[in-house]
């Protein structure tokens, strides 16, 4: 199964390696940072870990001299409180048998997972010992087992892990108790129980007919005990990659059983060049789940995710490729994907895969036993300890969550009350400077915390299958300190292949007079300069870089029909439009698909949409007409050049000039023919929303 998923994901990152991301081209950008303006509420179980089952020891759990098992404390230590939120899954999960892995190990049965016929060190209870040792408070997903052990089993499980003893709910044996005697005397709190794991890919290959089947079955045995318990079913492996086999598995269980769950679990492993890559598809999960269950109260869990590796073969003269998941690169991927998921709403927990597994890898045991976070470990403590909270409203140009891009940022206000402000460079070799804009307050520094590497390929060790093979010696760095200058926080540069965390604390409230403006090239442009700051703090328009606008470059095709879709708020569309030159995997599609199946825009031809063309005044107006009113006004023969208007849009521009939104140039021509420019575009467009009803 795991080459499986590494084999697709190498034909994906192939295909990709001729795709661009929109870079950072220029090295100043705006983040506006609106800290009276809370979006949602980012849980510490975004940040969780994936934990698969094995057979004999592991990094954690070997045995003294006297075959008596003894935990790795280094384990437990290093993880801290990444380890508040585990999974116990993957696909050792449709093995694993719970009870054999209870009492001394001299007395455990053998179990086969993963290539191993032999006792399991690290069972149950070990899990829960790690974990409590390594924080408070600790939350779990648990994939139950619905192929190779019993429902009877199950509902023990259930009451081992939370009962209080008071209650025997299966009779004879008082697991509840059991647990207790074995050394974990409060239940686990278990975030969410997971229907089983990627079983229509391995070896037990169920239909969907099978697996909502079996979980019926599951969810009425875990409900009898714990009735408030929270449930995930799980989607197609692929469904990631919108196969129609794929969504047919999710539809299915959610139509049967929509109303038993409150999880969507989701595993996807995501190119390290193009993190967004599935968006389109999951987008077709939710749009699922509000049609078949009526509602979004399902929310979505990625139960396994991580950077995508580019081959499944470890090579010791180029280990790169192989070893790409926990690299700089990889890692730098991965908080990308973390900060574009702080974008959507219906994201509300995640566990990476994994710690201890093959290309994919938190951490790492060093010569000495001691257990050491790789790149990517690094990167998910620092959203660990400083992601959570209050997630404020945040406009940084060149990011969005429909555009590619190498840089991305965010702002938390954690629970102390500093506002926590994350900032990714992805550049191979480029310095990005942020101007600061903020709301309500300045800010001064008060702590850096910054993981980086000088080249992609910075890590600390290499992994060659199930051994630590390679010392590489482009060592990632690390930067954790207090920062003493008092001075409020303006700008900051931030340097190439760096996740950065500027927690800072409020200094004194800004004065409005004093705020300065967001573009610096808008001043001379009054009659435009409100639309265009209105619009960016929507983030419908944003900057070109080194604090400009550019208010006369003219506006393209495709970019006019963003701005429009973004301004009407359509909801996105997952069907294709047919124009030979609109690339699907390009930023602009999504809204060119939205507009041409609202019967907003047409292309320039039957075939072709015009990309990269500028779109003249009367195009501009003809869309804006379409998806607004598309009513017929009298004819207005105001403009002298009013004959120069094209038949097909007089009845938008006549409509455009009688509400106001139009109303020509000194000279009285309207130039329908011209190309609209940034700064009309902005004006129009914040006008028509201004006034909607």
């Amino acid at each position: 199964m795991i080459n499986r998923i590494v084999i697709m994901l190498i034909c994906i990152q192939t295909v990709l390696g001729v795709c661009t991301v929109h870079a950072a081209d220029d090295a100043s950008v705006n983040m506006v940072i609106d800290d009276g303006t809370v979006t949602r509420e980012i849980e510490p179980e975004m940040y969780g870990v994936n934990m698969d089952w094995d057979s004999g020891p592991n990094d954690t759990w070997d045995v003294d001299e006297s075959g008596n098992l003894v935990m790795n404390e280094s384990f437990p230590l290093a993880y801290g409180d990444l380890l508040q939120f585990t999974r116990r899954g993957g696909g050792s999960a449709n093995l694993f048998l719970w009870k054999k892995t209870l009492g001394d190990l001299k007395d455990r049965e053998p179990q086969k997972i993963w290539w191993r016929n032999a006792p399991v060190y690290e069972g149950i209870v070990e899990w829960l010992k790690c974990v409590y040792l390594a924080t408070e408070h600790p939350r779990a997903a648990y994939a139950v087992n619905i192929t190779t052990d019993t429902y009877e089993n199950m509902a023990d499980l259930v009451e081992f892990l939370t009962g209080d003893g008071t209650v025997n709910y299966n009779g004879g044996i008082n697991w509840a108790e059991e647990r207790k005697k074995l050394g974990i005397e409060e239940p686990v709190d278990i975030y969410t129980w997971e229907i089983g794991n990627e079983l229509d890919w391995n070896s037990f290959q169920f239909t969907p007919e099978q697996y909502v089947e079996a979980a019926e079955k599951a969810i009425d045995v875990i409900k009898s005990i714990d009735p408030d318990a929270k449930i995930a079913m799980f989607t197609a492996t692929d469904q990631w990659t919108g196969a129609d086999e794929s969504q047919r598995w999710h539809r299915l269980f959610l139509e049967k059983c929509g109303d038993k769950i409150d999880y969507v679990a989701v595993h996807y492993y995501y190119p390290t060049g193009f993190v967004r890559r599935a968006d389109q598809n999951f987008d077709i999960l939710k749009k699922d789940i509000v049609e078949i269950t009526g509602s979004d109260r399902i929310k979505i869990y990625y139960s396994e995710h991580a950077p995508g590796p580019l081959t499944n073969k470890f090579d010791a003269g180029n280990p790169f490729p192989y070893c790409e998941p926990h690299t700089i690169w990889g890692a730098t991927a991965q908080a990308e994907w973390y900060l574009r998921k702080w974008l959507d709403p219906w994201v509300v927990a995640s566990t990476c895969h994994s710690t201890d597994s093959a290309n994919w890898s938190i951490s790492y045991t060093d010569e000495n036993k001691e257990t050491r976070l790789t790149a990517t470990g690094e990167v998910m403590k620092t959203f660990k300890k400083y992601g959570s909270g209050k997630m404020l409203d945040v406009k940084l140009d060149g990011f969005d969550a429909d555009t590619s891009s190498l840089i991305a940022g965010g702002a938390i206000e954690d629970k102390d009350g500093n506002m926590n402000i994350f900032f990714l460079n992805r550049n191979e070799s480029q310095d990005v400077t942020v101007n600061f804009d903020f709301e309500d307050y300045n800010y001064k520094i008060k702590h850096i915390r910054q993981v980086y590497g000088d080249t992609k390929t910075a890590d600390t060790w290499y992994r060659a299958g199930a051994e630590w093979a390679y010392n590489n010696p482009n060592k990632i760095k690390i930067v954790d300190e207090d920062y003493n200058e008092s001075s409020d926080l303006k700008s900051y540069t931030f340097k190439p292949l760096s996740l950065y965390v500027l927690q800072t604390e409020k200094t004194t409230a800004i004065d409005p007079s004093q705020k300065r403006g967001i573009f610096t090239d808008i001043s001379d442009y009054g009659w435009a300069k409100g639309s265009i700051e209105g619009l960016y703090k929507q983030g419908i328009v944003s900057g070109t870089g080194n604090d400009l606008f550019e208010p006369e470059r003219k506006v393209t095709r495709e970019e006019f029909i963003k701005m429009l879709i973004l301004a009407k708020g359509y909801s996105l569309t997952d069907n294709k439009c047919n124009f030979f030159d609109v690339n699907q995997e390009s930023w602009y599609a999504p809204y060119i698909n939205t507009a041409t199946e609202n019967s907003v825009a047409n292309g320039i031809s039957d075939d072709r949409f015009g990309i990269g063309e500028s779109i003249t005044r009367q195009d501009a107006a003809v869309l804006i007409w379409r998806c607004v009113d598309n009513s017929q006004v009298e004819e207005d023969n105001s403009f002298i050049d009013n004959s120069e208007i094209s038949d097909y849009a007089r009845p938008a521009m006549n409509w455009m000039r009688s509400k106001g939104y139009i109303s020509g140039y000194d000279d009285g021509t309207v130039k329908p023919k011209n190309g609209i420019t940034r700064a009309e575009a902005a004006k129009i467009l914040f006008s028509i929303i201004s006034t909607a009803d």
